[in-house]
């Protein structure tokens, strides 16, 4: 156990924790509460250190670089009267920086210097890119239902969630071009062994397949949350 209850070094419990993110010395995590914050503890535990407190409702938290990251890149829902923005701040703590202002959160992932990200908002959502270094978000689809995980290869965007007006809805898994364009593969995520339509969550990808974690349709307490993996589109 890393950090629990109120860990030594600390005066607030760890309650809440949204995203993860590693480096080779440190686990990274926001908290939703206690007036929001980023917080790291050493991979081998000791003492919990809060990097930003008092942003508020902190969700998502990546870091810049897989292999030498200088800063984490987090989102926190309570700017903007309740819509998420995104930040950075150094690894070592300092003032954040704006990397793009309201309606965008959810999950996001950053591929090559650009952050993309899926943002459930309702009653439509929307697949977003932007430059890790700031700017204004590109809408690359709108109108969308649920959109929740994304990830990316060397030339697509997949995400869970699909048109509005399409069959499957959220259990869809589909792509599109970095760039924006037409949006591919609607239909429902379906398990080939049991015929079961699934709900897709969080994705992951490879060279030939997406990942993901799912539930049955119908909603969370439809049935197991389970992982499944589907042939790329």
């Amino acid at each position: 156990m890393l950090a629990s209850g109120v860990p030594a070094g600390s005066v607030y419990d760890v309650f809440a924790p949204g995203g993860v993110a590693l480096d080779s010395t440190y686990v990274y995590w926001g908290e939703a509460v206690g007036l929001g914050a980023v917080r790291r503890v050493p991979k081998s535990g000791g003492t919990v250190v809060d990097i930003n407190r008092g942003g508020g409702m902190v969700a998502g938290v990546i870091l810049d670089s897989t292999t030498a990251p200088t800063r984490i890149i987090y989102s926190d829902g309570s700017v903007d009267g309740g819509t998420s923005s995104l930040f950075s701040i150094p690894l070592a703590g300092g003032a954040r920086s704006t990397i793009a202002a309201g309606g965008v959160d959810g999950d996001f992932l950053l591929d090559a210097g650009i952050i993309y990200g899926a943002t459930l908002v309702k009653p439509t959502g929307f697949v977003y890119s932007v430059p890790a270094t700031g700017g204004t978000a590109t809408i690359l689809a709108s109108n969308l239902q649920n959109p929740r995980g994304i990830t990316t290869d060397a030339n697509f965007v997949y995400f869970s969630g699909d048109l509005g007006t399409a069959p499957g809805g959220p259990g869809a898994i589909v792509k599109m071009a970095k760039g924006g364009g037409p949006i591919a593969g609607k239909g429902l995520c379906v398990d080939g062994s049991t015929n079961t339509p699934y709900n897709a969550i969080y994705l992951a990808a490879d060279s030939t397949n997406i990942y993901l974690t799912a539930f049955p349709n119908g909603g969370p307490g439809a049935g197991s949350v389970v992982i499944l993996k589907a042939p790329k589109l």
